[in-house]
């Protein structure tokens, strides 16, 4: 592995290309620590620094397939990149202008705003990923992917909380908007962005055909629709931790600030773990593989209700993690073997706005069931939805490995049932 990291590392524009993608996918993270703790600050309202952070995550559910489908048309897949951006930069900066400075209902539009384009970044960041990598090093480069992801979720919540604690939250949504303007820089100056699949397949004639090609192809390709299917059952589970780990950090004895140290638990473990076992992950097909993972997390998460203090608690949901790492590489190896080349714009950013739906659907499930039933039916029913997660993994006829060398590469996505 380390000589295939190597290589990776070697890539013309690969080193740069990761620097930027996680340092966005970090700031990004960034948002939803200091802005709810902004509007707390200078409003005092904790209902309307919750509906600032829904707000600015469910746009991206409903927008997604059609920037998705602009990624895929564009001549210029940077000026898209630049343009979100802009639209961050902007929408945080009236977030600072406008909290406890004007009526509070213009709090939760912007927060709209700066939701409404964050799928075509992470729509931009996948699609160049298999040219970047060339398909012999697309598999490492998968589990540098999910390390990105896992980064983001551990670097801003805790840089937002570190600069909150030290300057205030208006400091942190400054520091968020200045790495903006930067990444829009780097972004518009990166030509990695505009690499284009090689084969001979063409492109959608504009949106409106790739909205529909993404679309089908997502439900035509059957492995594809049940990885979809399965990300969203599984993401739905950690969306519920949203409510659940606060919950879950005053049952220890913690604070409800002890939620951070929790997401950074289940992250580290799942970053670590996507490395250390991905020899072994390799011997197992993807859909045996992500079963067995999410099943055995149902397991841990059901032991987390006998922790009885913080520090069990943290060292049960690493472990989680550690169980998470190589099915989380698993999940986008999938969709990036068997996405049409030509649409893994639309049809990663569709999958991305799924993802957002799920997440804001589990913590809309969790608030009344912990109010009904108390923490551990809350952890119990995370544990549940991972366990389903995993369960239709092992029933789904074919994960499309063997298919992906075939029509699976093709933008009809002819070929499976």
């Amino acid at each position: 592995m380390a000589s295939e990291t190597s290589r990776l590392l070697r890539r013309p524009g690969y080193a740069r290309y990761f620097t930027v993608v996680a340092a966005a996918r970090a700031t990004g993270t960034m948002f939803n620590v200091a802005a709810p703790l902004l509007v707390l600050e200078r409003t005092g309202s904790l209902t309307l620094a919750g509906l600032v952070v829904a707000a600015a995550t469910l746009p991206g559910a409903v927008t997604g397939p059609i920037l998705g489908a602009w990624l895929d048309v564009t001549a210029s897949r940077r000026r898209l990149l630049v343009f979100d951006r802009a639209v961050t930069v902007a929408a945080l900066a009236a977030i600072l202008v406008l909290a406890g400075h004007a009526a509070n209902w213009l709090l939760p539009v912007v927060a709209v705003l700066y939701g409404a384009t964050t799928p075509l970044s992470a729509g931009a960041f996948s699609s160049v990923l298999p040219e970047l990598a060339g398909v012999e090093l697309l598999g490492i480069a998968n589990t540098f992917e999910a390390t990105s992801i896992n980064t983001a979720f551990i670097v801003g919540p805790a840089l937002a909380g570190v600069i909150t604690g030290a300057a205030g939250a208006a400091a942190a949504i400054l520091v968020q908007l200045g790495a903006g303007v930067v990444l829009a820089a780097l972004m518009a100056g990166d030509e990695t962005f505009e690499l284009r699949p090689a084969d001979s397949a063409p492109a959608p004639s504009g949106v409106r055909q790739a909205v529909a090609q993404g679309l089908w192809s997502l439900w035509r390709i059957a492995p594809l629709r049940w990885n979809t299917l399965i990300g969203a059952i599984y993401v739905t589970g950690w969306g519920m931790l949203n409510v659940g780990f606060p919950a879950y950090a005053v049952k220890v004895g913690a604070g409800t600030h002890s939620a951070g140290y929790m997401w950074a638990a289940v992250s580290l473990g799942s970053m670590l773990s996507a490395f250390a076992f991905r020899g072994a992950a390799a011997h197992l097909g993807a859909r045996q593989l992500i079963g067995i993972s999410f099943l055995s997390m149902a397991a841990s998460v059901a032991v987390w209700t006998l922790a009885g203090g913080l520090a069990p608690a943290l060292a049960l949901i690493f472990l989680t993690g550690i169980l998470e790492g190589p099915s989380l590489v698993a999940l986008i190896s999938v969709r990036q073997r068997l996405a049409p080349a030509r649409l893994r714009g639309q049809i990663f950013s569709t999958a991305s706005s799924l993802d957002l739906a799920a997440i804001a659907a589990g913590a809309a499930i969790a608030g009344p069931l912990q109010a009904a039933s108390g923490t551990d039916a809350t952890l119990l029913a995370v544990g549940a939805l991972l366990g389903l997660a995993g369960v239709v993994s092992l029933l789904t006829e074919s994960d499309g490995e063997g298919d992906a060398r075939g029509e699976g590469a093709s933008a009809s996505g002819a070929g499976f049932a």
